[in-house]
């Protein structure tokens, strides 16, 4: 497994923040995501379902790439507990089967419209600000940039379809389950801090936060403070994206008509 791994294990330094590098991912990969997402949304409810299963096969793929590349190449055998799969961005992960195979109706759509908005909001960040994402190996870097580049993705996929519930009724749906992975993300910090650092959606109350201005609210304000305010810059966030989402939605229709 090693010998495999080490066949990718091409050192890097870190690109800079707004470097060439950087551009040619947010420029190249907003752009391939459009495209995509436009040439895909012509599909029916069963092209759909095939695209969100395809999603999940690719990010889980990649996903298991990443902790075996950090497990046996960067931390030589032990595991790095701040990579554990359960950040926002990792949520498709867990959702687009239940976006594949659950039957139309509620659950599937409020499913649909959390991916579609926190998704968006996920791949936007880390895209514009990828100092998370830009590491000391070339693949942990591109893997970073890529699968954000998927998020893009399938955001403006659900968007472009119809999957996802535009109205105001539809954001607030989403916010039990945005509640529930954020109760579980906050489970997983204080069942397994003891074994090392992690920070599942930067809400750990054993870390400070590494998010820009969150991390000064951190130290200015309190632990507490900073993660209940980061909650709700997220889910506000998200909420901003789904009224542009929706203005979008209904702009495009008047062009149509």
């Amino acid at each position: 497994m090693t010998a495999l791994l080490q066949l990718t294990a091409r050192p890097m330094t870190p690109p800079p923040l707004w470097g060439s590098f950087h551009i040619l991912f947010l420029v190249l990969g907003a752009i391939a995501a459009l495209i995509f997402s436009r040439l895909a949304a012509g599909c029916g409810e069963r092209g759909a379902r095939r695209i969100y299963l395809t999603v999940f096969v690719i990010l889980a793929a990649g996903e298991i790439y990443k902790q075996l590349f950090s497990y046996y190449i960067v931390m030589k055998g032990s595991y790095d507990w701040w990579i554990f799969p359960f950040q926002l961005c990792s949520m498709p992960i867990y959702l687009t089967p239940l976006a594949a195979f659950l039957p139309d109706g509620r659950a599937r759509r409020t499913i649909c419209t959390f991916l579609m908005d926190f998704s968006l909001l996920g791949a936007i960040a880390t895209l514009a600000y990828p100092a998370g994402i830009m590491r000391e190996y070339l693949a942990l870097t591109l893997h970073g940039f890529l699968w954000h580049i998927v998020l893009l993705f399938l955001g403006l996929f659900i968007l472009m379809h119809g999957d996802a519930d535009l109205s105001a009724r539809g954001f607030f749906r989403t916010l039990p389950l945005f509640g529930l992975c954020c109760a579980l993300a906050e489970l997983f910090n204080c069942l397994f801090h003891s074994r090392g650092e992690i920070n599942m959606f930067y809400i750990s109350p054993f870390e400070i936060s590494t998010q820009p201005v969150f991390s000064d609210i951190d130290r200015i304000l309190s632990r507490p403070a900073g993660i209940a305010l980061y909650l709700l810059a997220a889910a506000a966030g998200a909420g901003l994206l789904h009224f542009l989402a929706g203005r979008c939605s209904r702009h495009a229709g008047r062009t149509r008509k």
